[in-house]
């Protein structure tokens, strides 16, 4: 019975959370691949859960086991008519500003039956296995394990295994008859609860069960379960939306985290726990202290690696909590219905609240800092010395705010820097000549606060108060943008802020996604694009290359508006126009608001608003003389618009002689193999550059682009610059994305920090 009970867990487990970035990924390029995809995603599917959890408890309840076996078979019976799972032809692109309801009804529609009756899965057969006559169903928690290692291993499989072999629609059809396979095993199960079926006046067997367990539910037990639900599932999709925002919004980087979340349940609700619970305790102080100081360093490995790190300790701490208080078998499903609805209040909060209410993300310091709050209390070192009186706290609690609030003065002010200038040079020194961070500046950045972390571990370790408000302190701290801000905006697509800065030689507006620079603008100098947008730029070669070449230039698109800055580039005239494609309003608004570009420049400019590939499928084939593909989600790649597909779409628009020219500027990712493999494929001439700006002061921006023509003789009249644009070469065992496939997690620069950084 026991192995048979294990491998329908861990069975209908892998098939939950195969099925969550399986589908995600078919849904990511409807939504211009936008890292908040899988945020929201993850909202809808904790929600079933919770729904499914619920179905449970109140099945059990009200039917009594064996009916309630008839009932599953029903709901079982009835979700198998959603199969395959996939896209409806008619969910056509959604409505600007209704992002979220939009992909929430097709997830609803899609996959809201079959994800619903397999996440019911865990809480009835653990039910069910407690109410049999095995000798260990006094305490069914263990077999928690089984269905969490099913879950690991889905989602580790998944972007190692089944993403780079398998396509989308062969992985449902996998799917599908997993699901077959999982609702045989739960029949099996019914047979032998009916056969060995135990009452319920026997159900804890004193000599079975573990005298830990909690024996009186409270409300107030309620509400701690509650709140240690809430905090890692709040914590893991804000750790989720930082890493997608600033590489990708890939699965690797949707499963890893959950992955490990998850595995933390497996850990605390082991018969023997691997790490102890005070040890993990211990961990979480150090590990935040280091993500709160190293909070902005662009480093592949750190970005990654030590925030993922920061969640997984802290969730170890807060479901370490949970199964200290887990309770007896007979409130078994009403413990997990308050897991799961502490999920849900995390997830709420995270992917759909704090987007409507933080003007900037906000979400995830938030997160670690309430991750610390949760920590149980400490005694203090002092309490030999000093009684716990009223006026004790009161001092404490004034500390726990003073010193914070002081280390955040002496932070900012900078007054201490000259005195610590002789740690300061050799530790650049030796930042630099490892590489470790990239750039000086990173290094300066990092030195900072990594002083103040001991104070964190020797001072604040045991006052958790005063250590998240510490943590608070450093992350806002580090997180201040180099000039003043005069306008923020957020919406589904991200985050932008329009600063403005004193440089030497000018002052200078730029937009930011997020961290990333998407272009600017010199006051004074309304025509003239800087970065790599500048008249020396790539773009300005490119331009000027074809006008000395002959050939046509009357129309261009692009995807991406950013500031405007490409609008100067065309040169004016009712012959000519410049069509934008932009996925995001917000960004359009910026635009005219902030920059002089498009009011200057864009008498013949039209902005079109959706996704830049289904947008231009409307217009007339063989319209376009340039197609320039700029779109990015902060730095993140939108990476349905770099299949095959989607360049046999971009031929179909281009003129018989025009060009094809993709910025692949990237921080983490190496686009250049994948659009070699890609030219190849199609049976394209290319040209690519690695473009390091020298002639915009104060501010130098490098960056990588392509162009790309249907045959060499048109790339040969370009005649600008010519010994800096190479030819692309062969791939070298790259294959070409596709609608059904695509690998960024290979295309990943883990041997580099991120040469051409785009901040």
């Amino acid at each position: 019975m026991l192995p048979l009970y294990a491998l329908t867990l861990f069975l209908s487990a892998f098939l939950l959370f195969f099925v969550q970035p399986m589908f995600t990924k078919m849904v990511l390029p409807r939504l211009g691949g936008a890292p908040t995809v899988w945020n929201t995603a993850m909202v809808f599917f904790q929600a079933t859960l919770l729904a499914g959890y619920f179905y449970a408890h109140l099945s059990t309840r009200l039917l009594g086991l064996r009916r309630q076996t008839i009932l599953h078979a029903f709901v079982l019976l009835l979700a198998a008519v959603s199969l395959p799972i996939g896209i409806g032809a008619d969910w056509t692109a959604p409505t600007p500003g209704y992002e979220i309801l939009w992909l929430l009804g097709l997830l609803a529609v899609s996959i809201g039956l079959p994800f619903f009756a397999v996440s019911a899965t865990a809480p009835l057969l653990q039910r069910w296995f407690a109410h049999t006559d095995h000798p260990a169903a006094g305490d069914p928690y263990f077999l928690y394990g089984a269905s969490n290692v099913g879950s690991l291993l889905a989602l580790l499989a998944y972007p190692v295994l089944i993403e780079p072999t398998i396509g989308v629609r062969d992985q449902s059809l996998a799917w599908t008859a997993g699901y077959a396979a999982l609702a045989a095993l739960i029949g099996t199960c019914a047979v032998l609860l009916w056969r060995r079926y135990r009452s319920a006046s026997a159900e804890v067997v004193p000599a079975t069960a573990p005298s830990d367990l909690v024996q009186t539910v409270t409300w107030r037990l309620r509400g701690r379960w509650l709140v240690l639900s809430a905090v890692p599932s709040a914590l893991l999709l804000g750790v989720t939306l930082h890493i997608g925002t600033e590489i990708a919004a890939v699965p690797f980087f949707w499963v890893v985290p959950l992955a490990l979340y998850l595995f933390t349940f497996v850990l605390v609700f082991a018969r023997r726990p691997l790490f102890s619970h005070a040890w993990m305790l211990r961990a979480q102080i150090l590990v935040i202290a280091a993500v709160a100081g190293f909070y902005i360093i662009p480093n592949l490995y750190l970005v990654v690696g030590l925030h993922v790190l920061g969640m997984f300790v802290t969730a170890m701490v807060c479901h370490g909590e949970l199964a200290r208080l887990r309770p007896r078998p007979d409130r078994l499903t009403e413990f997990y219905l308050w897991m799961s609805i502490g999920g849900v209040v995390g997830g709420l909060l995270t992917a759909i609240v704090a987007p409507l209410v933080f003007n900037a993300i906000y979400e995830y310091p938030l997160a670690l800092v309430l991750g610390l709050l949760v920590r149980p209390a400490a005694q203090s070192p002092f309490r030999r010395w000093i009684a716990p009186t009223v006026l004790s706290r009161a001092m404490g609690i004034a500390l726990d705010v003073a010193l914070p609030a002081a280390f955040l003065w002496v932070m900012w002010s900078g007054w201490w820097a000259a005195a610590l200038e002789f740690l300061w040079t050799p530790l650049v020194a030796l930042l630099e000549r490892n590489d470790w961070l990239g750039y000086q500046e990173a290094a300066w950045n990092a030195y900072q606060p990594l002083l103040f972390t001991v104070v964190f571990i020797v001072v604040m370790g045991w006052r958790k108060l005063r250590l998240a408000l510490s943590v608070a302190a450093v992350i806002f701290m580090l997180t201040q943008t180099l000039g003043s801000s005069i306008d923020r905006s957020r919406t589904f697509f991200g985050v932008y802020n329009i600063i403005e800065t004193e440089r030497p030689t000018a002052r200078y507006r730029f937009l930011y996604h997020g961290r990333t620079n998407h272009g600017g603008q010199i006051a004074g100098q309304p025509r003239r694009g800087i970065t790599y947008y500048g008249p020396q730029g790539p773009v300005g070669q490119m331009f000027l290359a074809q006008r000395r070449s002959g050939l046509p230039l009357r129309h261009v698109a692009v995807t991406g508006l950013g500031v405007g800055a490409l609008a100067c580039h065309v040169d004016p005239g009712p012959e000519r126009s410049l069509t934008y494609f932009e996925i995001d309003a917000e960004v359009e608004r910026l635009a005219r608001k902030h920059f002089d570009y498009l009011s200057t420049c864009g008498e013949n400019v039209t902005v079109k608003i959706g996704d830049g590939r289904l947008s231009m499928q409307q217009e007339p084939d063989a319209r376009f003389d340039m197609i320039l593909l700029d779109a990015f989600a902060g730095d993140a790649v939108p990476a349905h618009l770099l299949t095959r597909e989607a360049f046999q779409l971009y031929l179909q628009k281009l003129s018989a002689t025009g060009w094809l020219v993709i910025h692949i500027t990237n921080t983490y990712v190496d686009l250049l193999p994948v659009m070699e493999a890609t030219l190849a494929d199609l049976g394209l001439a290319g040209r690519t550059i690695d473009y390091r700006d020298a002639y915009t002061p104060d501010v130098q921006y490098n960056s990588r682009w392509v162009v790309a023509a249907r045959n060499a003789e048109l790339l040969d009249r370009f005649d600008i610059a010519a010994s800096r644009w190479e030819p692309t070469g062969l791939p070298t065992g790259q294959q070409p994305w596709t609608d059904d496939f695509s690998n960024l997690f290979r295309a990943l620069r883990w041997s580099e920090a991120g040469v051409f950084a785009r901040q």
